[in-house]
């Protein structure tokens, strides 16, 4: 159990140490003025901790404490500066995520992940400041310049990567195809077109005020194509087209290139995260939302099959008749009962056609008092199958409100009766 926490915290350990290298070389400027525009080992260690049981964070902390200790050292910094820096950015997620699932609990699922990991990026955030003026400027009042720009750098960092993370930590190969073969080509078209688009929108330096509004609006064009790659491809793909944009956009930025790269300061880079953060945020809006689209649908739908089998399994119907349009839904196996399928009866007098000619009346009569409110009494009647065999059918129905505007649906059930009525006794004899 040990060996394979250590193993846990080791396989975290380097996709943290690429994760701050490949944050190194996104840096605006060199040595001690160099300013990270993204934070991703922020999203590393927060997808860590979401995606580990608070008793294995014993095993993770420390793993992540040792990659960024070695960062550290491999940038030059002091190993005792180093080892301060390890231990607060690995403590301020944890932190982060205690606040939000043990004192706000918030869960970390559903439609609740993407608040959850708002308030754990804003925090984190927030710590990364204190963390930064501590170490940095313990003698100074306020924030230091850079401040806004190191918190934004974490707060992408993390809604940059925790979700590629955490969206792939979901996946389970299964047989059932979720999506159709021209969702799956859109999304691979799209996701295509999102690297020469991105590159295109950030590739020219700006020069003039044409230039720099053209800029501007091309830069809109790769946020529509995140949007449709996590349509087509669920979360996962939205996730992964999220990262390729924020390295194209922020490695361009810092190199001078692109809308955002007007002059080379911390504005520009503030601007590049705030795009990059809002491409996030709206690509995770959007799976989160068709997610539990899809999920209620499914959730529905298994719902409709259960009722069926059921209705099925007991020789029942259930039918809902709009009583203004005549209309009429069924559940259940209508075949079974009338030899007919749902689409040949789907209106009042295709299903009266096949009542017997003594019987239309009375069942008309039943609806007709549904209609007006008045709660109808168990009936027997005799219908003619599409083999032209009669069978007997025993209706009960009752009238819903319609929003308070009077009855507007009549529900009933039909089940086959255990003998048959007069009028099909005396059908046969006359036979």
């Amino acid at each position: 159990m040990r060996r394979s926490s250590s193993l846990v915290g080791l396989l975290w350990a380097i996709p943290y140490f690429i994760a701050a290298c490949v944050s190194a070389a996104l840096s605006a400027g060199t040595g001690a003025s160099a300013a990270a525009s993204v934070w991703l080992p922020a999203g590393v260690a927060m997808a860590a901790l979401m995606l580990t049981r608070p008793r294995g964070w014993f095993a993770v902390i420390p793993a992540l404490v040792g990659a960024q200790f070695a960062f550290g050292l491999l940038r030059g910094v002091g190993a005792v500066d180093a080892l301060l820096v390890a231990i607060a950015l690995a403590a301020a997620p944890a932190v982060a995520l205690a606040i939000v699932v043990r004192f706000a609990r918030t869960p970390l699922s559903g439609l609740y992940f993407l608040r959850a990991l708002f308030l754990a990026a804003l925090i984190d955030s927030a710590l990364a400041i204190c963390i930064d003026v501590t170490l940095h400027a313990p003698a100074l009042f306020g924030l230091p310049p850079d401040a806004p720009m190191r918190a934004l750098a974490h707060f992408v960092g993390i809604f940059v990567l925790t979700p590629v993370f955490t969206a792939w930590s979901r996946f389970r190969p299964s047989r059932r195809v979720a999506h159709g073969v021209t969702e799956r080509v859109i999304g691979a078209i799209a996701f295509v077109a999102l690297v020469p688009c991105a590159l295109f929108a950030f590739e020219a330096p700006v020069f003039g005020q044409l230039a720099s509004n053209l800029a501007v609006g091309l830069s809109y064009v790769p946020l529509v194509l995140c949007v449709v790659i996590s349509l087509m491809w669920d979360a996962r793909g939205g996730a992964m087209s999220v990262l390729a944009l924020a390295i194209i956009a922020l490695l361009q930025t810092v190199t001078g290139h692109g809308p955002f790269a007007s002059t080379l300061d911390d504005s520009s880079l503030i601007g590049a995260q705030i795009y990059v953060a809002t491409a996030s945020v709206l690509v995770l809006l959007t799976t989160t939302l068709h997610g539990h689209r899809e999920r209620a649908m499914e959730r529905a739908h298994r719902w409709r099959t259960n009722i069926e089998l059921a209705l099925a399994g007991s020789g029942q119907l259930v039918y809902c008749l709009d009583a203004r349009s005549g209309r009429i839904e069924w559940a259940g196996d209508i075949e079974a009962i009338a030899g007919y399928d749902a689409r040949e009866l789907a209106t009042q007098e295709a299903v009266l056609a096949i009542v017997a000619t003594e019987d239309r009346a009375r069942l008309r009569a039943q609806w007709l008092r549904a209609a007006a409110g008045v709660p109808g009494a168990e009936m027997t009647f005799t219908l003619r199958t599409d083999r032209d065999t009669l069978v007997a059918v025993t209706d009960h129905t009752t009238p819903t409100d319609d929003l308070g505007d009077g009855p507007g649906f009549i529900v009933g059930i039909w089940r086959k009766a255990a003998q048959q009525p007069e009028s099909a006794v005396s059908a046969e004899v006359a036979a």
